[in-house]
């Protein structure tokens, strides 16, 4: 008797579920790092919980951008939180950083993540 076995690979990494939990993870660490990084430099100090919402509420308000995927213009935001210049974009800043964490991939909507801020009750979350 010949058993044949068929095995499915999603056809994207991206589509399946556990990648985005473990780029969520890494997105995390990420957060956590640069929080910890800012606070060694600075006297004014912030939680790992303010750099959340910053990246969350930025990929909230995000528009479609053909120039920026949701990804680099959250991790923009969270560098301008961090270095208090308001209004002050660096996306240079933003793509080192992503290349640094190994946070290449457009995830196109907060949602399809498993974090959030810690003002969003309902959502998945994952203390790191």
């Amino acid at each position: 008797m010949n058993l044949e076995i068929e095995t499915k690979i999603p056809n994207k990494k991206s589509e399946s579920a556990d990648f985005y939990i473990d780029f969520s993870l890494k997105l995390m660490n990420a957060l956590k790092e640069k929080a910890q990084e800012h606070n060694k430099s600075s006297d004014r100090k912030i939680s790992v919980s303010q750099v959340i919402e910053k990246y969350c509420g930025a990929a909230a308000n995000y528009i479609k951008d053909e120039s920026i995927d949701i990804n680099t213009y959250s991790m923009a935001k969270v560098n301008e939180f961090l270095e208090g210049r308001k209004g002050e974009f660096n996306l240079d800043k933003a793509e080192k950083d992503i290349k640094k964490f190994g946070l290449e991939f457009d995830f196109e909507n907060l949602n399809n993540l498993y974090l959030s801020s810690s003002r969003d009750k309902n959502s998945n979350w994952f203390e790191i």
